[in-house]
């Protein structure tokens, strides 16, 4: 009989950090603050289908990303890879010594899983980088607390990639209802990454 890690924990990093977002597919789930250490993220995952760029991770040496780590059940896994896998995500299990919780409290004593993608590509006029989904993760952020929107936007990669700005018409189907203002979100944006964002184009 083969044995299968129990999913107790996920850890996310991309339109899941916000809580809001995560009530899309699971409720009252916590995240705590973290960070994943031997990964890269970036906007690496390609949907055509959804004519978008999301964000994944890659394993990569001497890389972090910040994300939440939140408490799963069976059910909870069902209704998030019915979120995530056909966009091309698969869930893996990693070891909890690549974890670093960003608050006080011990670490989970057992492995945690996340949604990685399997092969890194480029934003594209096909699918670009797009505002709404990118409001979504930084409102997330901001939750946490500045310095760590910060945080997330620092360890983002292959930001020179195609970027519209759709927040009139949003692309996004779970976009933000406006509790963190999109001026505020610019700003922060503007402070990390100035030169990508003189590329950013209105739609």
């Amino acid at each position: 009989m083969t044995y299968i890690k129990p999913i107790k924990y996920l850890f996310a990093y991309g339109s899941l950090i916000n809580s809001e977002s995560r009530n899309y597919s699971i409720s009252r789930r916590n995240g705590r603050p973290a960070r994943l250490i031997g990964y890269k993220r970036g906007w690496f995952l390609q949907d055509p289908d959804e004519q978008v760029s999301g964000l994944g991770i890659i394993p990569f040496p001497d890389s972090a990303c910040n994300g939440v780590l939140f408490e799963i059940n069976n059910e909870d896994v069902s209704k998030l890879d019915t979120r995530e896998l056909p966009h091309g995500y698969q869930r893996v299990c990693l070891d909890k010594a690549q974890l670093i919780l960003l608050e006080t409290g011990s670490a989970p004593e057992t492995s945690f899983w996340a949604y990685l993608v399997s092969k890194a590509g480029i934003p594209d006029s096909e699918c670009p980088i797009i505002q709404s989904y990118l409001d979504v993760v930084i409102a997330g952020c901001l939750e946490i607390g500045q310095e760590f929107a910060e945080e997330f936007i620092n360890t983002t990669f292959s930001w020179e990639g195609k970027w519209i700005n759709d927040r009139i018409e949003p692309r996004y189907q779970r976009a933000m209802g406006g509790s963190i203002s999109a001026s505020k979100i610019d700003s922060i944006l503007q402070k990390n990454v100035p030169e990508a964002m003189q590329h950013r184009r209105e739609i």
